[in-house]
């Protein structure tokens, strides 16, 4: 895939594998999800093609399964880490007349947290939710350096009062109902990110990772400076598009009506637990669909917990309910900004009746011989991620 370096929006992509870099593929896939933490690069690449040292490092000696790879994307104007993990999968192929191929399936920093369990033993005494975070990401090669925490994680996970004299912002939700400590502990098969992300919600924050390995509890920020300008008009009005494909996906597919929440019960029938809250999703209801949707949270000991799991199941539905994906030639815009998730960039796309700042989510850069390099990237309207009672 030959760079033209006079394009404003040039890119190259480069590999680096325990510190051995190479940028020819035949194809390649790396893709980042803030709402579906745990993303994935592939590669295919060729065993004879490029220079001999190079050609032995992508044999069985050089790429296999738990070495470390780093991804850059190279702009005329600098070259930013992309993604960070480790190689989990390798696949060589051969052919007699198509030569051999190797496949590499590289997960990210993400990946562990993700499918691997919290462990139990955790004290939780006098500790405040950041300190928890670190103490249950530590293991998975997440350094204090590499955490970013809102300081509205300085709270009780148990009281959830603040501690250290924090002073909390005026998102924090306010007069949160205590939990007891095996109520706040892990649950038996609980991801390491699902339980930072239970606790993480119940304080009105989000959990997700960044391309150049770190782990993030803050919220969206809708506030900050498009950095993207993504135009698609049609006919005269779009001398200036810059998007090679774009939809607009409107949906109450996965939207119920109503979710009736059950809380903590003593035996097998939750339906008769004594807390039962209900959370309605009037939009829906309005057009006259009937979905309800049941929930049986053994972490709901009120009224109060109930609704909270109710709000949140609810959002993260209607976050999914309006989603617009664009497609570029390249990996950056015009002034050489690589696309990325959490952050801004204006819509311009008036057969789907948008024109506004959104919010992007998720990114993929895809390369290939046939088609050369894009970029396609997922975005959302302002402020449409909900995540928990009282953080809207």
């Amino acid at each position: 895939m030959p760079i033209d370096w006079k394009s404003p929006n040039a890119t190259n992509v480069v590999v680096e594998v325990d510190g051995v870099a190479f940028d020819f593929f035949h194809d390649y896939h790396v893709g980042i999800d803030l709402l579906n933490p745990g993303g994935e690069f592939h590669f295919v690449a060729s065993q004879i093609a490029g220079k001999r040292g190079v050609r032995e490092n992508l044999g069985p000696k050089g790429l296999s399964p738990g070495r470390k790879s780093r991804v850059s994307v190279v702009t005329q104007y600098a070259t930013t880490l992309q993604h960070t993990g480790r190689i989990y999968d390798v696949v060589y192929e051969a052919a007699p007349k198509q030569g051999s191929l190797v496949r590499v399936i590289v997960r990210d920093h993400m990946h562990a947290l993700v499918q691997a369990d919290a462990m139990p033993s955790l004290s939780l005494d006098n500790a405040s939710l950041a300190d928890v975070i670190k103490a249950v990401a530590a293991p998975f090669g997440f350094s204090s350096a590499n955490i970013t925490i809102d300081t509205d994680a300085s709270r009780s996970i148990l009281t959830g009062k603040a501690v250290g004299g924090a002073t909390l912002s005026a998102q924090a939700p306010v007069d949160l109902e205590s939990y007891k400590v095996d109520q706040a502990l892990p649950n038996a098969g609980e991801s390491g990110f699902g339980f930072i992300t239970r606790h993480a919600r119940r304080f009105g924050l989000l959990v997700w990772g960044t391309p150049d390995g770190k782990l993030v509890v803050g919220r969206p920020n809708y506030t900050q400076k498009p950095l993207y300008e993504f135009v698609l008009k049609q006919a005269n009005k779009g001398i200036n598009n810059n998007v090679k494909h774009g939809s607009r996906h409107l949906s109450f597919a996965q939207r119920p009506s109503e979710i009736h929440v059950y809380g903590k019960t003593f035996g097998g029938d939750f339906s008769r637990s004594h807390v039962h809250e209900v959370v309605y999703d009037e939009e829906v209801r309005a057009a006259g669909i009937y979905a309800p949707m049941t929930v049986h949270d053994h972490n709901a000991r009120d009224s109060a917990q109930a609704r909270e799991r109710g709000a949140y199941e609810l959002g993260k539905r209607k976050q999914t309910s309006d989603i617009v994906q664009m497609t570029m030639r390249g990996h950056c815009g015009i002034d050489g900004a690589v696309y990325a998730i959490d952050t801004i960039g204006n819509v311009q796309f008036d057969s789907a009746n948008v024109d506004s700042g959104m919010y992007l989510t998720k990114r993929t850069f895809i390369g290939a011989k046939a088609n050369g390099r894009e970029t396609t990237v997922t975005l959302v309207p302002k402020n449409s991620i909900v995540l928990g009672e009282g953080a809207r």
